[in-house]
């Protein structure tokens, strides 16, 4: 395992564990100037290179005085690169704010392993090439196993249109719904990187048939939907009582939530509903 991680540069390490890593260890704060007044929300970049045999440890399994249960990695991505830290970190703090459609600015969550890996699922290589810049490969922590996505190949593309890797270009309706789609996935018990691949499109399904079907919109109305096609079958609304139950929410102005009225179904509908999937 130390051999695979010393084959990486650096890691990135949620702001929840900042604090646990070890002194000895160069930290770089991964705060872009207009999100300062939110760095206690922000990553931080760690030069794995500095540490010690003790201290990648501990960075990689987590604190040694806890539990072997309760143990979490303080690291949960890895970049495999030649430049230098500076370099890495401006260019990840500037990917880390997009503008979509050129208005207004959103924060791309970089440091979370599940966002990585469906960008990786979304974008195609010449965009994940765009986004992650001099950064030759990434490897993420997902499902309790460590997920590692070559970026920069040493050949280039045939035909590479250099205009379609820039950020305009990017879908962004699917990467604004990355979140709704991982917590559908969480909810359902969906955590493994090839149960989440071959899981996500079927969400993402589901929400286009949630707007195009019920104008739904609220996130919270989004994961339930979704989270019910992926426990149930696809096609779950087409039972009577459940397309009933969401035309209900679509007409009460909202002044609840789809899962108020999906709790109002007979229990035994939602079992059959299961078993059939």
């Amino acid at each position: 395992m130390n051999e695979f991680v010393r084959g990486h540069a650096y890691g990135v390490v949620d702001a929840t564990m900042r604090a646990l890593v070890p002194k000895g260890v160069r930290v770089a704060p991964l705060v872009p100037q207009r999100l300062a007044g939110s760095a206690h929300l922000m990553s931080a970049l760690v030069d794995l290179r500095s540490a010690s045999e003790p201290e990648l440890e501990t960075l990689i399994a987590g604190d040694d005085t806890a539990a072997p249960e309760m143990r979490t990695p303080l690291v949960a991505v890895m970049l495999k690169t030649a430049i230098g830290m500076d370099e890495v970190a401006r260019h990840w703090n500037a990917m880390q704010l997009a503008s979509p459609y050129g208005a207004g600015l959103v924060w791309l969550r970089m440091h979370d392993p599940r966002v990585l890996h469906q960008l990786f699922r979304i974008l195609p290589p010449a965009q994940c090439r765009d986004l992650f810049g001099r950064v030759e490969a990434i490897a993420y922590r997902i499902g309790g196993e460590w997920v590692e996505r070559e970026i920069r190949s040493t050949a280039p593309l045939p035909g590479l249109n250099r205009a379609n890797e820039a950020p305009a270009h990017r879908d962004w309706a699917r990467i604004g719904r990355i979140g709704i789609v991982n917590r559908a996935l969480q909810r359902a018990g969906i955590r493994d990187a090839a149960q989440i691949d071959m899981c996500s499109e079927a969400a993402e399904e589901a929400l286009d048939r949630a707007g195009s079907r019920y104008a739904l919109r609220e996130a919270e109305d989004l994961t339930e939907f979704a989270f019910r096609a992926l426990v149930c079958r696809a096609s779950f609304d087409d039972e009577p009582c459940i397309a009933a139950a969401i035309r209900r929410h679509a007409s009460s102005c909202h002044d609840s939530y789809l899962s108020d009225h999906f709790a109002l179904i007979d229990p035994e509908v939602w079992r059959a509903l299961r078993s059939a999937k």
